[in-house]
């Protein structure tokens, strides 16, 4: 099962390495000295995992106890 494992993940990282060549040169959406900071989607879900499994944690160990 390791070999097989190393294997994929040999793969998947040969796969991702060149991903950044791809990209296209473009024009900065925001000017240089903005300061704003775009908080997505993908942080929002981050938090929002987070707290589910915080409050996974919280109902096992309340569950021990009991």
């Amino acid at each position: 099962m390791k070999p097989f494992l190393l294997s994929w993940l040999a793969l998947l990282c040969l796969l991702f390495l060149d991903y950044p060549s791809f990209a296209q040169a473009g024009v900065d959406p925001m000017p240089p000295n903005s300061g704003a900071v775009p908080i997505d989607g993908g942080v929002l879900g981050l938090l929002a995992a987070g707290a589910l499994y915080g409050a996974k944690k919280l109902n096992e160990k309340r569950k021990s106890n009991t």
